[in-house]
């Protein structure tokens, strides 16, 4: 009877063993497949706008453009940045609420940007008042995947050059 009970144990963790290795092979390509999607992803800054000032600092929204070429919906639990003027650190964001990206679809992010004057002291004039101004967003982008997270890091740059704006448009880098 013991010889019986061993056998339908042995039997018993060959099967589960056997599924898990069938499961790993079919979750395998799934989760390649949803990897290279994230990495399809494209990110761009579109514009940073200034919003509020204050005595402490001011806060400025960066709205990113992320397009989605793939055949399914992606979500992204957190977006975190840090924005540099100038070679000058500014500030840094992060994304509030999850961001839901449309299959073959391209979504347009606000991302709130909190800024310290203490942080930047004088350089502050220097950066705003410059011919160019050069901006760098470094961050990373958590997308959720029934899989697990996978984690995007980005890093843009680009050189604008200031244009002479009549007083009543905002100002925006």
């Amino acid at each position: 009877m013991k010889t019986i009970l061993r056998l339908k144990t042995i039997k018993n963790k060959s099967i589960i063993f056997l599924i898990l290795i069938i499961s790993s092979l079919l979750l395998a390509p799934i989760s390649c497949s949803l990897k290279d999607a994230v990495k399809k992803c494209k990110f761009k800054v579109d514009r940073i706008a200034i919003k509020d000032f204050s005595n402490e600092g001011f806060k400025a929204v960066v709205t990113f453009k992320i397009k989605n070429p793939n055949w399914i919906s992606l979500t992204i639990d957190d977006l975190e940045y840090t924005v540099w003027v100038n070679g000058k650190e500014l500030g840094n964001g992060k994304s509030e609420d999850k961001i839901s990206i449309p299959r073959k679809s391209k979504s347009y992010v606000d991302v709130p940007l909190q800024i310290k004057l203490t942080e930047l002291s004088g350089s502050l004039f220097k950066i705003l008042f410059s011919g160019n101004i050069e901006y760098r967003v470094k961050g990373k982008a958590v997308f959720a995947t029934f899989l697990g997270k996978i984690e995007y890091p980005f890093d843009l740059e680009k050189e604008m050059k200031r244009s002479k704006k009549k007083k009543s448009e905002k100002a925006d880098l």
